[in-house]
């Protein structure tokens, strides 16, 4: 969760954390971070690295969801929106993102959790 931030998800968080990679097809280059937490609406990724990233922008975005994932394919990555991108004191950047209710690929094991 982003320090000292409201809670603004209607939805519970599920504490997740995978590695990602993240599209931009802005610049038709990937960004790489690691998940922290989702929910049926988003998924919070921190970035390794400051990023100008603002709402609005969209990413596609793909989640190692075991340790054998080694190759994202673009099948299965999903779009995301970005809601809003901090930076942190370590230099990190944390970006909330929304996604369509149905693009997140573990939403079957989140409606069950909840």
């Amino acid at each position: 969760m982003i320090p000292n931030e409201q809670e603004r998800r209607s939805q519970r968080r599920t504490e997740l954390v995978r590695p990602c990679r993240l599209f931009d097809p802005r610049t038709g280059k990937y960004l790489h971070g690691t998940t922290c937490d989702l929910t049926v609406e988003g998924v919070l990724i921190r970035i390794t690295r400051p990023c100008h990233l603002n709402p609005g922008d969209t990413f596609m975005i793909g989640i190692a969801m075991n340790e054998k994932t080694g190759l994202l394919r673009a099948k299965d990555m999903f779009e995301a929106t970005v809601v809003r991108a901090l930076g942190t004191p370590s230099g990190h950047t944390l970006v909330a993102f929304r996604c369509a209710k149905s693009s997140i690929p573990i939403q079957s094991g989140l409606s069950e959790a909840a």
